[in-house]
């Protein structure tokens, strides 16, 4: 008997991850940019913290939807993920 082949992984959820990833250079950037406009430590954290968390929301929507879509084609051809 043969294995059955799962969905491929969608180009959203590959590029889901990079929010992950490439979070610390653009951020010190950001924080350091806006730490030269006067605001302060805290206040420039707070406000890269916001944009990265916006950012990686606006870019994991999509892939959500992808995914839920991709596990549900697995399931009905009968693939399941044990963890």
């Amino acid at each position: 008997m043969g294995d059955i082949e799962r969905a491929k992984v969608s180009r959203w959820e590959k590029i889901g991850y990079w929010p992950f990833l490439g979070v610390i250079f653009p951020s010190y950037i950001v924080t350091s940019i806006l730490r030269s406009l006067g605001c302060g430590f805290w206040g420039s954290i707070g406000i890269a913290l916001l944009i990265f968390l916006t950012t990686a929301y606006l870019l994991l929507r999509p892939a959500r939807e992808e995914r839920s879509k991709r596990l549900a084609s697995d399931l009905e051809r009968g693939v399941f993920d044990c963890v």
